[in-house]
């Protein structure tokens, strides 16, 4: 039970996507322009570099968060981190 919670932690974590919600903030539609791709790249090109650099660390911010959140909660849990960070990963490609 306490992996199926860290994995669910790291998950929705990893659903989190900056790019996202900066280009709904600015009207953007990160969709149909660029690359297509809601990804720091596409950030860069439609939204300019200020915008990748904050997606970027929010991307790498919420993997780290993921894994101390874990260890935190469920020190007792030997691979909790790993198995968060994990599902972080699964969560930023396989989101929600």
């Amino acid at each position: 039970m306490q992996y199926l919670i860290v994995s669910l932690i790291g998950y929705f974590l990893g659903c989190s996507n900056m790019a996202y919600y900066l280009a709904k903030a600015k009207g953007v539609d990160m969709t149909s322009k660029g690359s297509g791709n809601p990804g720091t790249s596409n950030a860069v090109i439609l939204m300019g570099w200020r915008a990748g650099v904050l997606v970027g660390f929010h991307d790498i911010g919420k993997a780290v968060v993921a894994v101390l959140l874990a260890k935190l909660l469920f020190p007792e849990v030997q691979c909790a981190g790993e198995t968060a960070g994990t599902a972080c990963v699964l969560g930023h490609i396989f989101p929600v």
